[in-house]
């Protein structure tokens, strides 16, 4: 997939494909994959990523990343990709799903247009030496629509000033951060 497909139809098959490529890519390169929120704006893709998101605090801040690339950017469509644990279980037993006995690792990946929001969630495979790729997805994506105001998109297009002064706060808040 070529990032002017994404850029010239932002649907969600291409950004689905995008993402999907992007998690094997990673896997590849590092054998893992951080936590990536990826904007397509006007011209171009541009992401944020986090290796390590254990605390509020750590969210709280990559949330705020991904919220002002997207007016940065004046994104018309987002990706969200991360590792996790999930559990195909009636019940959790008083567990996280890290820690259940029938977790599964997966990677989920969250696509977003104006107004609507599609979830879909993919098995991680691993030869015998360990080293995962991206499986098959888990069941069909989760596609839902959303109020805007839920949404990661910025509700109305931002101006050229808006979209100036959330770059600089973007950049303060990567420099504060140190990431």
């Amino acid at each position: 997939m070529t990032t002017d497909n994404i850029l010239d139809n932002p649907n969600l098959d291409n950004l689905f494909i995008f993402a999907t490529e992007s998690a094997d890519k990673k896997f590849e390169k590092h054998g893992k994959v951080p936590t990536t929120f990826s904007c397509v704006g006007d011209h171009e893709i541009k992401s944020v990523g986090a290796w390590n998101l254990g605390t509020d605090e750590q969210r709280e801040r990559f949330d705020k990343c991904c919220r002002l690339l997207c007016v940065a950017e004046g994104a018309r469509a987002t990706v969200y990709i991360a590792e996790i644990w999930t559990v195909l279980a009636a019940s959790l037993d008083g567990l996280r799903p890290s820690q259940h006995p029938r977790r599964q690792e997966c990677v989920a990946i969250r696509a977003e247009l104006p107004g609507l929001r599609a979830n879909c969630f993919y098995s991680i495979l691993r030869d015998k030496a360990g080293k995962p790729k991206l499986g098959s997805p888990i069941g069909p994506a989760l596609v839902e629509p959303i109020d805007r105001g839920d949404q990661t998109l910025p509700i109305e297009i931002p101006s050229p000033a808006e979209r100036m002064q959330a770059a600089m706060e973007l950049q303060q808040l990567l420099v504060i951060s140190g990431n």
